[in-house]
Protein backbone atom coordinates (compact mmCIF):
# COMPACT_ATOMS: atom_id res chain seq x y z
CA UNK A 1 0.00 0.00 0.00
CA UNK A 2 1.25 3.31 -0.80
CA UNK A 3 2.12 6.26 1.64
CA UNK A 4 -1.33 7.76 -0.47
CA UNK A 5 -2.98 5.16 0.08
CA UNK A 6 -2.44 5.02 3.44
CA UNK A 7 -3.30 8.98 3.62
CA UNK A 8 -6.48 7.91 2.32
CA UNK A 9 -7.54 5.15 4.31
CA UNK A 10 -6.23 7.41 7.35
CA UNK A 11 -9.01 10.31 6.43
CA UNK A 12 -11.80 7.94 5.82
CA UNK A 13 -11.14 6.52 9.12
CA UNK A 14 -10.61 10.22 10.66
CA UNK A 15 -14.12 11.05 8.59
CA UNK A 16 -16.08 8.12 9.57
CA UNK A 17 -14.92 8.57 13.63
CA UNK A 18 -15.78 12.09 13.69
CA UNK A 19 -19.85 11.44 12.01
CA UNK A 20 -19.53 9.00 14.58
CA UNK A 21 -18.99 10.93 17.51
CA UNK A 22 -21.54 13.30 15.87
CA UNK A 23 -24.04 10.71 15.61
CA UNK A 24 -23.23 10.36 19.43
CA UNK A 25 -23.59 14.15 20.53
CA UNK A 26 -26.68 14.73 18.75
CA UNK A 27 -28.48 11.81 19.93
CA UNK A 28 -27.40 12.28 23.48
CA UNK A 29 -28.65 16.28 23.20
CA UNK A 30 -31.63 14.79 21.73
CA UNK A 31 -32.13 12.29 24.68
CA UNK A 32 -31.74 15.51 26.84
CA UNK A 33 -34.25 17.38 25.37
CA UNK A 34 -36.32 14.73 25.61
CA UNK A 35 -36.13 14.50 29.60
CA UNK A 36 -36.42 17.70 29.97
CA UNK A 37 -39.70 18.10 27.81
CA UNK A 38 -41.05 15.27 29.69
CA UNK A 39 -39.98 16.43 33.29
CA UNK A 40 -41.39 20.52 32.11
CA UNK A 41 -43.46 20.43 28.94
CA UNK A 42 -45.17 16.82 29.32
CA UNK A 43 -46.78 16.07 25.38
CA UNK A 44 -49.94 14.18 25.35
CA UNK A 45 -48.32 11.09 23.17
CA UNK A 46 -50.48 9.94 19.98
CA UNK A 47 -52.45 6.93 20.45
CA UNK A 48 -53.47 6.31 16.63
CA UNK A 49 -51.73 4.33 13.59
CA UNK A 50 -52.46 4.97 10.18
CA UNK A 51 -55.54 2.75 8.14
CA UNK A 52 -55.36 2.65 4.57
CA UNK A 53 -59.03 3.31 4.54
CA UNK A 54 -59.80 5.35 7.45
CA UNK A 55 -56.10 7.47 7.48
CA UNK A 56 -55.70 7.11 11.23
CA UNK A 57 -57.99 5.26 13.68
CA UNK A 58 -57.02 4.53 17.43
CA UNK A 59 -54.41 1.61 18.84
CA UNK A 60 -56.16 -1.10 19.85
CA UNK A 61 -55.84 -1.98 23.57
CA UNK A 62 -53.35 1.15 24.11
CA UNK A 63 -53.14 3.58 27.14
CA UNK A 64 -52.29 7.20 27.50
CA UNK A 65 -52.60 10.06 29.77
CA UNK A 66 -54.42 13.03 28.19
CA UNK A 67 -53.89 16.32 29.45
CA UNK A 68 -54.24 20.27 29.14
CA UNK A 69 -53.93 22.89 31.52
CA UNK A 70 -58.06 22.09 32.62
CA UNK A 71 -57.86 18.51 32.87
CA UNK A 72 -56.02 15.27 33.06
CA UNK A 73 -57.74 11.51 32.28
CA UNK A 74 -56.10 8.35 31.57
CA UNK A 75 -57.36 7.08 28.12
CA UNK A 76 -57.88 3.37 27.31
CA UNK A 77 -58.78 2.17 23.99
CA UNK A 78 -60.71 -1.27 23.98
CA UNK A 79 -59.15 -4.63 21.91
CA UNK A 80 -61.59 -3.06 19.04
CA UNK A 81 -59.42 0.80 19.34
CA UNK A 82 -62.85 2.26 20.44
CA UNK A 83 -62.85 4.63 23.79
CA UNK A 84 -65.63 2.35 25.16
CA UNK A 85 -66.18 -0.68 27.17
CA UNK A 86 -65.60 -3.79 25.60
CA UNK A 87 -68.24 -4.77 23.41
CA UNK A 88 -69.07 -7.93 21.26
CA UNK A 89 -69.68 -7.63 17.60
CA UNK A 90 -72.33 -9.99 17.95
CA UNK A 91 -75.27 -8.59 19.66
CA UNK A 92 -76.69 -10.15 22.47
CA UNK A 93 -80.81 -11.09 22.21
CA UNK A 94 -82.84 -8.80 23.29
CA UNK A 95 -80.81 -6.05 23.65
CA UNK A 96 -81.36 -2.62 21.50
CA UNK A 97 -78.07 -1.73 20.41
CA UNK A 98 -77.04 2.39 19.63
CA UNK A 99 -73.84 3.09 17.57
CA UNK A 100 -72.37 6.74 18.07
CA UNK A 101 -70.70 7.59 14.70
CA UNK A 102 -68.89 11.25 15.29
CA UNK A 103 -65.36 13.15 16.07
CA UNK A 104 -63.97 14.86 18.86
CA UNK A 105 -66.82 15.46 20.85
CA UNK A 106 -68.02 12.05 21.34
CA UNK A 107 -64.70 10.50 21.34
CA UNK A 108 -64.73 12.92 24.63
CA UNK A 109 -61.13 12.63 26.08
CA UNK A 110 -61.78 15.88 27.87
CA UNK A 111 -63.54 13.79 30.73
CA UNK A 112 -63.15 10.38 32.13
CA UNK A 113 -65.08 7.67 30.41
CA UNK A 114 -67.65 7.22 32.56
CA UNK A 115 -68.89 10.88 32.29
CA UNK A 116 -69.17 10.64 28.49
CA UNK A 117 -72.61 11.93 27.39
CA UNK A 118 -72.70 7.89 25.48
CA UNK A 119 -72.06 6.23 28.89
CA UNK A 120 -74.44 8.69 31.07
CA UNK A 121 -77.34 7.91 28.00
CA UNK A 122 -76.83 4.19 28.47
CA UNK A 123 -76.86 4.17 32.15
CA UNK A 124 -80.35 6.55 31.77
CA UNK A 125 -81.59 3.79 29.48
CA UNK A 126 -81.19 1.17 31.38
CA UNK A 127 -81.70 2.48 34.85
CA UNK A 128 -85.22 4.01 33.54
CA UNK A 129 -86.72 2.16 30.86
CA UNK A 130 -87.62 -2.14 30.02
CA UNK A 131 -85.22 -4.29 28.79
CA UNK A 132 -81.30 -4.08 27.82
CA UNK A 133 -79.35 -0.83 26.03
CA UNK A 134 -75.85 -0.52 24.66
CA UNK A 135 -74.33 2.81 23.39
CA UNK A 136 -70.95 1.99 21.82
CA UNK A 137 -69.21 4.90 21.01
CA UNK A 138 -67.29 4.55 17.52
CA UNK A 139 -65.74 8.49 17.64
CA UNK A 140 -62.41 9.27 16.27
CA UNK A 141 -61.21 13.06 17.43
CA UNK A 142 -60.22 14.71 13.85
CA UNK A 143 -62.37 12.16 11.89
CA UNK A 144 -64.83 13.73 9.00
CA UNK A 145 -67.92 12.85 7.54
CA UNK A 146 -66.40 10.10 4.92
CA UNK A 147 -64.16 8.19 7.76
CA UNK A 148 -67.32 7.63 9.39
CA UNK A 149 -68.86 6.43 6.70
CA UNK A 150 -66.54 4.12 5.60
CA UNK A 151 -66.32 3.07 9.59
CA UNK A 152 -70.01 2.60 9.58
CA UNK A 153 -69.38 0.00 6.02
CA UNK A 154 -66.25 -1.92 7.44
CA UNK A 155 -66.36 -2.14 10.88
CA UNK A 156 -69.39 -0.46 12.59
CA UNK A 157 -72.50 -2.69 11.23
CA UNK A 158 -70.65 -5.43 12.27
CA UNK A 159 -72.02 -4.64 15.86
CA UNK A 160 -75.69 -5.05 14.03
CA UNK A 161 -76.65 -1.60 15.48
CA UNK A 162 -80.67 -0.80 16.00
CA UNK A 163 -80.24 2.79 15.83
CA UNK A 164 -77.78 5.02 14.82
CA UNK A 165 -76.71 8.42 16.03
CA UNK A 166 -74.65 10.32 14.40
CA UNK A 167 -72.72 13.60 15.70
CA UNK A 168 -72.79 16.74 13.77
CA UNK A 169 -70.75 20.09 14.00
CA UNK A 170 -69.08 22.58 11.80
CA UNK A 171 -65.84 20.91 12.25
CA UNK A 172 -67.22 18.57 9.84
CA UNK A 173 -67.57 20.90 7.09
CA UNK A 174 -63.95 21.79 7.81
CA UNK A 175 -63.07 18.52 8.34
CA UNK A 176 -64.64 17.36 4.83
CA UNK A 177 -63.06 20.50 3.24
CA UNK A 178 -59.70 18.88 3.11
CA UNK A 179 -59.81 15.57 3.78
CA UNK A 180 -58.74 13.46 0.88
CA UNK A 181 -60.53 10.23 0.75
CA UNK A 182 -63.45 11.56 -1.45
CA UNK A 183 -63.91 14.05 -3.64
CA UNK A 184 -67.54 15.52 -5.73
CA UNK A 185 -67.08 14.75 -9.19
CA UNK A 186 -70.56 15.92 -11.29
CA UNK A 187 -72.49 16.49 -7.94
CA UNK A 188 -71.36 11.98 -7.34
CA UNK A 189 -69.08 11.23 -4.42
CA UNK A 190 -65.64 9.79 -5.66
CA UNK A 191 -63.77 7.56 -3.15
CA UNK A 192 -59.97 7.31 -3.23
CA UNK A 193 -59.18 4.42 -1.15
CA UNK A 194 -57.01 2.10 0.47
CA UNK A 195 -54.77 4.82 0.68
CA UNK A 196 -51.19 5.04 0.99
CA UNK A 197 -48.89 6.72 3.94
CA UNK A 198 -45.48 7.98 3.30
CA UNK A 199 -42.83 6.16 5.31
CA UNK A 200 -41.81 9.96 6.77
CA UNK A 201 -45.81 9.99 7.74
CA UNK A 202 -45.46 6.58 9.47
CA UNK A 203 -42.10 7.56 11.06
CA UNK A 204 -43.96 10.55 12.71
CA UNK A 205 -46.95 8.51 13.79
CA UNK A 206 -44.79 6.00 14.93
CA UNK A 207 -42.05 8.41 17.01
CA UNK A 208 -44.62 10.56 18.51
CA UNK A 209 -46.29 7.78 20.00
CA UNK A 210 -43.21 6.94 22.69
CA UNK A 211 -41.02 10.19 22.48
CA UNK A 212 -42.45 13.52 24.13
CA UNK A 213 -40.07 15.77 22.10
CA UNK A 214 -41.39 14.07 18.52
CA UNK A 215 -44.90 14.98 19.34
CA UNK A 216 -43.94 18.56 20.29
CA UNK A 217 -42.42 18.63 16.79
CA UNK A 218 -45.23 17.06 15.18
CA UNK A 219 -47.74 19.78 16.71
CA UNK A 220 -45.77 22.63 16.20
CA UNK A 221 -44.99 21.59 12.40
CA UNK A 222 -48.34 20.38 11.76
CA UNK A 223 -49.81 23.64 13.27
CA UNK A 224 -47.22 25.88 11.44
CA UNK A 225 -48.66 24.29 8.51
CA UNK A 226 -51.75 25.80 8.66
CA UNK A 227 -50.11 28.94 7.48
CA UNK A 228 -49.46 27.35 3.89
CA UNK A 229 -45.86 28.66 3.61
CA UNK A 230 -42.77 26.72 2.91
CA UNK A 231 -43.43 24.10 5.42
CA UNK A 232 -46.92 23.30 4.15
CA UNK A 233 -45.84 23.02 0.59
CA UNK A 234 -43.06 20.61 2.00
CA UNK A 235 -44.65 18.84 4.13
CA UNK A 236 -47.57 18.25 1.56
CA UNK A 237 -45.25 16.95 -0.94
CA UNK A 238 -43.74 14.38 1.77
CA UNK A 239 -47.50 13.59 2.32
CA UNK A 240 -47.60 14.39 5.57
CA UNK A 241 -50.32 16.36 5.15
CA UNK A 242 -52.90 16.67 2.96
CA UNK A 243 -52.11 19.03 -0.13
CA UNK A 244 -55.65 20.17 -0.50
CA UNK A 245 -54.84 22.98 1.23
CA UNK A 246 -56.66 25.21 -2.00
CA UNK A 247 -60.04 23.72 -0.26
CA UNK A 248 -59.67 24.36 3.43
CA UNK A 249 -61.85 27.03 4.99
CA UNK A 250 -62.24 29.23 7.85
CA UNK A 251 -64.59 29.47 10.96
CA UNK A 252 -65.34 32.90 9.92
CA UNK A 253 -66.76 31.51 6.64
CA UNK A 254 -69.35 29.00 8.26
CA UNK A 255 -70.50 31.56 9.96
CA UNK A 256 -70.40 34.59 7.36
CA UNK A 257 -74.25 35.05 5.70
CA UNK A 258 -71.86 34.54 1.90
CA UNK A 259 -70.76 31.66 1.12
CA UNK A 260 -67.69 31.01 -0.58
CA UNK A 261 -67.16 28.55 -3.49
CA UNK A 262 -65.14 26.39 -0.86
CA UNK A 263 -67.65 26.05 1.85
CA UNK A 264 -70.59 25.49 -1.14
CA UNK A 265 -68.64 22.46 -2.18
CA UNK A 266 -67.40 21.25 1.52
CA UNK A 267 -71.48 21.66 1.90
CA UNK A 268 -72.00 19.65 -1.23
CA UNK A 269 -69.40 16.79 -0.02
CA UNK A 270 -70.93 16.29 3.65
CA UNK A 271 -74.24 16.21 2.70
CA UNK A 272 -73.89 13.71 -0.37
CA UNK A 273 -72.01 11.32 2.62
CA UNK A 274 -74.61 11.95 5.52
CA UNK A 275 -77.01 10.77 2.64
CA UNK A 276 -74.89 7.57 2.09
CA UNK A 277 -74.87 7.12 5.50
CA UNK A 278 -78.34 7.09 5.50
CA UNK A 279 -78.62 4.90 2.58
CA UNK A 280 -76.36 2.48 4.45
CA UNK A 281 -78.64 2.14 7.38
CA UNK A 282 -82.13 1.88 5.18
CA UNK A 283 -80.31 -1.05 3.73
CA UNK A 284 -79.92 -2.60 7.03
CA UNK A 285 -83.27 -1.47 8.47
CA UNK A 286 -81.50 0.58 11.03
CA UNK A 287 -82.73 4.01 12.37
CA UNK A 288 -80.81 6.96 11.92
CA UNK A 289 -80.76 10.32 14.21
CA UNK A 290 -78.33 13.37 13.42
CA UNK A 291 -77.78 15.39 16.12
CA UNK A 292 -76.02 18.76 15.66
CA UNK A 293 -73.84 19.95 18.51
CA UNK A 294 -73.36 23.25 19.22
CA UNK A 295 -70.03 25.40 19.35
CA UNK A 296 -69.32 27.60 22.02
CA UNK A 297 -69.80 30.46 20.25
CA UNK A 298 -72.75 29.40 19.29
CA UNK A 299 -74.11 29.53 22.81
CA UNK A 300 -72.53 31.87 25.19
CA UNK A 301 -73.15 35.62 24.19
CA UNK A 302 -69.53 36.60 25.62
CA UNK A 303 -67.93 33.75 23.20
CA UNK A 304 -69.61 35.33 20.32
CA UNK A 305 -68.98 38.57 21.20
CA UNK A 306 -65.05 37.72 21.87
CA UNK A 307 -65.14 35.77 18.31
CA UNK A 308 -66.17 38.93 16.57
CA UNK A 309 -63.67 40.52 18.31
CA UNK A 310 -60.94 38.50 17.16
CA UNK A 311 -61.83 38.96 13.86
CA UNK A 312 -62.05 43.03 13.96
CA UNK A 313 -65.69 42.11 11.89
CA UNK A 314 -68.66 43.70 11.52
CA UNK A 315 -71.63 41.17 13.57
CA UNK A 316 -73.93 41.72 11.04
CA UNK A 317 -71.88 39.74 8.45
CA UNK A 318 -72.18 36.88 10.82
CA UNK A 319 -74.97 34.63 11.33
CA UNK A 320 -74.54 32.29 14.10
CA UNK A 321 -76.75 29.14 13.65
CA UNK A 322 -76.18 29.11 9.70
CA UNK A 323 -74.21 25.86 9.92
CA UNK A 324 -77.97 24.48 12.01
CA UNK A 325 -80.30 26.28 9.72
CA UNK A 326 -78.65 24.27 6.62
CA UNK A 327 -78.19 21.01 8.33
CA UNK A 328 -81.65 21.41 8.87
CA UNK A 329 -83.00 22.13 5.78
CA UNK A 330 -81.13 19.21 4.45
CA UNK A 331 -82.24 16.71 6.47
CA UNK A 332 -85.76 17.76 5.97
CA UNK A 333 -85.41 17.40 2.45
CA UNK A 334 -83.74 13.84 2.62
CA UNK A 335 -86.22 12.64 5.28
CA UNK A 336 -83.44 12.36 7.41
CA UNK A 337 -84.46 12.69 11.66
CA UNK A 338 -82.70 16.05 13.19
CA UNK A 339 -82.32 17.00 16.46
CA UNK A 340 -80.62 20.54 16.86
CA UNK A 341 -79.56 20.76 20.44
CA UNK A 342 -78.63 24.52 19.94
CA UNK A 343 -81.67 25.64 21.37
CA UNK A 344 -81.59 23.45 24.70
CA UNK A 345 -77.97 24.82 25.25
CA UNK A 346 -78.90 28.64 24.73
CA UNK A 347 -81.26 28.15 27.13
CA UNK A 348 -79.52 26.97 29.60
CA UNK A 349 -76.20 28.52 29.76
CA UNK A 350 -74.83 30.71 31.67
CA UNK A 351 -71.40 31.73 31.86
CA UNK A 352 -69.97 29.31 29.27
CA UNK A 353 -71.35 26.72 31.52
CA UNK A 354 -71.12 23.23 29.26
CA UNK A 355 -67.47 23.87 27.88
CA UNK A 356 -63.89 24.28 29.34
CA UNK A 357 -62.76 27.75 29.11
CA UNK A 358 -59.22 26.35 26.82
CA UNK A 359 -59.94 23.44 25.54
CA UNK A 360 -63.30 24.34 23.95
CA UNK A 361 -65.02 20.69 23.95
CA UNK A 362 -67.18 19.91 26.89
CA UNK A 363 -66.77 19.61 30.54
CA UNK A 364 -68.51 17.06 32.46
CA UNK A 365 -71.75 19.31 32.52
CA UNK A 366 -71.99 19.35 28.65
CA UNK A 367 -72.02 15.70 28.47
CA UNK A 368 -74.63 15.33 31.09
CA UNK A 369 -76.94 17.65 29.26
CA UNK A 370 -76.03 16.24 26.29
CA UNK A 371 -76.89 12.68 27.55
CA UNK A 372 -80.17 14.09 29.04
CA UNK A 373 -81.93 15.70 25.73
CA UNK A 374 -80.66 12.95 23.67
CA UNK A 375 -82.65 10.24 26.28
CA UNK A 376 -85.71 13.21 26.19
CA UNK A 377 -85.10 12.93 22.18
CA UNK A 378 -85.15 9.12 21.81
CA UNK A 379 -87.96 8.84 24.06
CA UNK A 380 -90.58 11.34 23.07
CA UNK A 381 -89.28 10.19 19.48
CA UNK A 382 -90.43 7.00 20.59
CA UNK A 383 -87.13 5.05 19.11
CA UNK A 384 -87.17 3.56 22.45
CA UNK A 385 -89.26 2.72 25.25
Amino acid sequence: MTVHDNMKSGKIKSLFTNLFLMFVAVMIMLMFIEIIIRIFYPQNLNYTEFDNILMYKHIPDSKVTYSRQEFSNEIKFNSNGLRDYEYDYKKPKNVYRILLLGSSFSQALQVPLEHTYENVLERKLNGNLAGKYEVINTAVGGWGTAQELFYLKTEGIRYEPDLILLDFSMRDVRENAINSLVTVTNGKLVEHIPIRASWPKRAMLFCSRYSHLCSLTQTVILGDAEKKGFISSLLSKLRITSSADDRSIKTTDLFSKNNTPNVDAAFEETFLLIKEIKKVADENKIALVMFIIPHREQVDALKWNEFINRYNANEKQFEYDKVQKLALKFAKQNNIQVFDMLPYFRQKNANNTFYYEIDGHWNEQGHEMTAGLLYNYLLSNKLVK
